[in-house]
């Protein structure tokens, strides 16, 4: 045996001697990021092992076993994603995510960017054409006004079924909605200046909240817009209601919309984040 060995071996024995040592030793190995700092987000195994022992406790037991088992980073790296995406509603591929907050993802429409727009949403660039929508900035806010007409004469039929998903379509395209990731796009949230949502327990079950909800919102619309390309009569009865509330916005308290056939789904859920 080495001296280095010796040392050690012999370290470990006057350590075992000291019962508040013993127990120090024994919570140094079963939790080692005790006393790590949790804001060094230069060391990326130290600062994910921080969040999973303040918000992941199973999540940080496995992580720990891992490291002293002597697997290789990449696998340590696929504990924590794998790990912590188990609590999210947006999956987390890299382990460099989550330096940068709990991820989401903004679902919002750029109307202001017509060729992207067009070019990205063909099937909502035939909606938002019915509304009289070009480059110039003031067609977007005429036609927003529209639908936020539109959107008061659908309300009265419920919170659920198709008239609820056409309210939702129009909520999205045009921004309406309330929530911040059916709202904006990624661009838009980035150039807000809004900060990294932290890894606290109480934040996460919010933006997960957020998340989960716009997934819903979109997905409504998703149907609705489904709706108003194989269905003549919604949308014959879309465009005539968008024409005369165009016309007159007095008119959109007046409108009549078909019934609902049972081709709204509240209960559906989105599949793929």
């Amino acid at each position: 045996m080495n001296d280095l060995l010796q040392t050690q071996a012999m370290l470990t024995a006057l350590l075992q001697t000291n019962t508040a040592l013993s127990l120090a030793l024994a919570a140094a190995w079963l939790d080692p990021a005790l006393l790590a700092d949790d804001e060094d987000e230069d060391d990326e195994c130290a600062y994910t092992l921080a969040i999973c022992r303040r918000c992941f406790p199973d999540v940080y037991a496995s992580a720990v076993h891992h490291l002293r088992s002597g697997v290789s980073r990449s696998e340590v790296d696929r504990v924590f994603c794998e790990g912590i995406g188990r609590y999210l509603v947006v999956d987390v591929q890299d382990i460099q995510q989550f330096q940068y907050g709990v991820p989401w993802e903004a679902l919002g429409i750029d109307l202001y960017d017509q060729e992207a727009f067009q070019e990205a949403s063909p099937r909502l660039a035939v909606v938002a054409a019915w509304f009289g929508v070009t480059a110039e900035d003031s067609t977007i806010e005429q036609a927003r006004r529209v639908a936020e007409a539109l959107i008061k004469s659908l309300e009265p039929y419920g919170e659920t079924g198709i008239h609820s998903d056409v309210a939702s379509l129009l909520r999205w395209l045009f921004g309406l909605s309330g929530n911040t990731l059916v709202d904006f796009t990624d661009e838009e949230l980035y150039e807000s200046g809004i900060e990294p949502v932290p890894w606290e327990c109480d934040d996460i079950a919010f933006i997960n909240d957020v998340q989960q909800e716009a997934y819903m919102m979109v997905d409504a619309a998703t149907r609705a817009l489904t709706l108003l390309e194989t269905n003549a009569d919604w949308r014959e009865y879309f465009q005539q209601n968008t024409k005369l509330t165009r016309r007159n916005p007095k008119h959109a308290a007046r409108l009549d919309w078909p019934a609902d056939a049972g081709s709204g789904d509240p209960d559906a859920t989105h599949a793929d984040a």
